[in-house]
């Protein structure tokens, strides 16, 4: 279980290049567990863009690269402040990340 998910608190939205898409994380006060969140708004169809972080939200350096893990899949991905997704159609609708 994730310590960030259990209050309302340290919720920020991220800047999405796409309409369809949003991004938003929760943190715990000390940056101890952060979850970020990725989702296709578009039902029926796929969805790409670049997703904008705002580093300072997830406890990291705004040059900082860090790895996430994928909660509905396992795969581990390499982020940074600017990322590009995919999501949708014949991919999952959404990526739901625990940040390392």
């Amino acid at each position: 279980s994730h310590q960030a998910l259990q209050s309302t608190d340290h919720l920020t939205f991220h800047e999405c290049e796409n309409e369809h898409l949003i991004c938003y994380s929760k943190r715990t006060p000390c940056f101890d567990d952060v979850v970020l969140v990725v989702l296709n708004l578009d039902a029926e169809n796929k969805q790409w863009g670049h997703i904008n972080l705002k580093m300072h939200e997830l406890g990291k350096d705004s040059n900082a690269t860090f790895e996430v893990i994928d909660l509905l899949s396992g795969t581990k991905y390499e982020w940074g402040s600017n990322n590009f997704v995919e999501l949708g159609a014949h991919k999952p609708p959404a990526h739901i990340m625990h940040v390392r």
